[in-house]
């Protein structure tokens, strides 16, 4: 069970840096960008923390600021 969890967040960051590039690069899809949200947050609430993404994950600027934009709908 604990591989199957490990795999799951795995999963948490690819739905969070995908909600966050939909909507960098194109607002319009923000509903696209929701539903990536919430699967992410249902596997690891962590990724709503910016601080955390940028010391615990190994995020490019790029994808942390679209992330911080998502965050805040900028």
């Amino acid at each position: 069970m604990a591989g199957e969890e490990e795999e799951l967040r795995g999963n948490a960051e690819v739905h969070a840096a995908l909600a966050a590039m939909l909507y960098s690069e194109s607002p319009k899809q923000i509903d696209r960008a929701e539903t990536q949200w919430e699967i992410a947050r249902e596997f690891d609430e962590r990724f709503s923390n910016l601080d955390w993404v940028k010391q615990e994950k190994h995020w490019p600027p790029a994808m942390q600021t679209a992330l911080g934009n998502f965050l805040n709908l900028k």
